[in-house]
């Protein structure tokens, strides 16, 4: 999870886990997520078309494509080494 090692790093991070969404549909987190202002990071390239399908296009998405390779603090690090970045656009 590299949620706890980006919540260290400057920025509030969680994981579906702790809002009790660990084994929810991913409709009902991308509703949480939008509904309380979070922006989804997920390696779970559906996420990338459910938000315009469902009506929730103003969420915002980070997809790790090609970070499935990485643990979970390798994933930690490429977020922080680039939020800094994007933040403004998210």
């Amino acid at each position: 999870m590299a949620a706890p090692l980006c919540d260290g790093g400057g920025y509030e991070a969680s994981h579906v886990q702790d809002h009790g969404l660990l084994n929810a549909r991913d409709e009902a987190t991308l509703r949480h997520a939008l509904n309380v202002g979070h922006i989804i990071i997920s390696a779970d390239s559906d996420f990338t078309t459910m938000p315009a399908l469902t009506g929730m296009a103003s969420l915002s998405l980070i997809l790790l494509s090609s970070a499935d390779h990485l643990n979970p603090e390798g994933r930690a690090d490429l977020l922080l080494a680039n939020l800094a970045t994007v933040f403004q656009d998210l």
